[in-house]
């Protein structure tokens, strides 16, 4: 008896199709957000079993044996796929099969790849804005890394040193030390293991309440527990011939006046890229007039030789570290004049108000404190503490 071609077609199945043999070698890569996302890609199977490959199904793992869907069906003749909505730090396992009018066919390569683990830190006051989150420190803690890795942009300013006191007048006192430093790495395994950064806010220079130096401020850092970035204090105002002692990053203290024809010189800071600068010199010739403190942008102004208006002390650096919007930090002290007072620099410098008191550096701006006159009925103006800020991009 003949076989009908009708008979052979049922006795054939769909036209002899069997399901497909398995795709191409599976690749896997970080997804766009690679907290979140793996990116799957892998080739057509060579062997399509006789039928249309209409789509995939992809399966997923979290330890490489117990598996579930991804997607069913892609739908789709394409290669690629995204996996979203993954938790960061796990490890995945993937497979894919092909799709054709007799079902799934087999299975690939299982390949597996973790997704990076978010980054989470603590420490100081946190604020984030356009593109950036930042930590703030005005005391000395500890940025602790808990999760993942990241590079930060750091700035350090150390305290301002405090104002020159003397019977002629005393010189402002200069700002501290500023640095930036960017590109640091930071993790939750750094800093030997702990995630721990230490940080360290300067003080500023202590008043005085006698004749010659301001207190020079104290260092400021940020500690990655291998590398220390520290920025040194402000040197303090000086009084009569009293040279001011520019140990400071950011600036000198101001030169007190002279005697005879000497004049009380405020040193530079020797920090770059952010250029150290003298204090003003004070006046010569016994004329009572110190100079004012060095900014950390800006050097101070010299004394009068002649006496009259006090000197200012320079301006502080611009940055935009904390709140994306530019700050200025790190003035130099003012110093006291003949007939009237000695601004402070821009950026939290000092004012030399008055005969009989001076303003101190504002405090977690570094600035220098104001110089004075007149041991008798006041002190010089105290320094403003440093302040560290952490900042990285979100």
């Amino acid at each position: 008896m003949a076989i009908g071609p009708f008979l052979l077609a049922a006795i054939g199945g769909q036209g002899g199709i069997i399901a497909c043999g398995a795709p191409g070698t599976l690749s896997l890569s970080a997804g766009t957000d690679d907290e979140t996302q793996i990116d799957l890609s892998w080739s057509a199977p060579s062997d399509t079993g006789g039928g249309t490959i209409s789509g995939y199904h992809i399966q997923i793992s979290t330890n490489g044996s117990s598996w579930s869907d991804q997607v069913a069906d892609t739908s789709s003749t394409g290669t690629t796929y995204t996996a979203s909505s993954l938790t960061d730090g796990t490890q995945y396992w993937f497979r894919v099969a092909a799709i054709n009018e007799k079902g799934t066919g087999a299975y690939g390569n299982e390949p597996d790849r973790t997704t990076v683990e978010a980054f989470t830190a603590t420490g100081g006051t946190t604020t984030t804005y356009t593109g950036y989150k930042s930590h703030t420190f005005t005391s000395t803690g500890s940025f602790t890394v808990t999760g993942g890795s990241h590079d930060v942009d750091v700035l350090v300013i150390a305290g301002g040193g405090g104002g020159g006191m003397v019977s002629t007048k005393g010189g402002g006192g200069g700002a501290g030390g500023y640095r930036t430093t960017t590109g640091v790495a930071v993790s939750s395994t750094g800093s030997g293991g702990s995630g721990v950064y230490t940080v360290t806010i300067g003080g500023g220079g202590s008043a005085t309440t006698t004749t010659y130096k301001g207190g020079d401020g104290t260092a400021s850092s940020w500690d990655t527990g291998g590398t220390d970035f520290p920025a040194t204090g402000g040197g303090g105002g000086a009084g009569e011939a009293y040279a001011g002692q520019g140990a400071g990053d950011g600036g000198g203290g101001g030169g007190g006046s002279g005697a005879n024809t000497t004049k009380g010189l405020g040193n530079a800071g020797s920090y770059s890229p952010v250029e150290g600068y003298d204090g003003g010199a004070g006046a010569s010739f016994l004329v009572d007039m110190g100079g004012g403190g060095a900014g950390t942008g800006q050097a101070g102004y010299s004394g009068s030789m002649f006496g009259g208006a006090g000197a200012h002390g320079g301006d502080g650096a611009q940055n935009d570290y904390r709140t994306g919007s530019n700050e200025q930090r790190g003035g130099g002290g003012g110093a006291m004049g003949q007939t009237d007072a000695g601004a402070g620099g821009a950026g939290g410098g000092g004012n030399s108000v008055s005969d009989h008191t001076a303003g101190s550096g504002t405090a977690n701006t570094g600035s220098g404190g104001g110089g004075i006159a007149d041991t008798t009925f006041a002190s010089s103006g105290a320094g403003g503490s440093g302040i560290v800020i952490v900042r990285y991009t979100v």
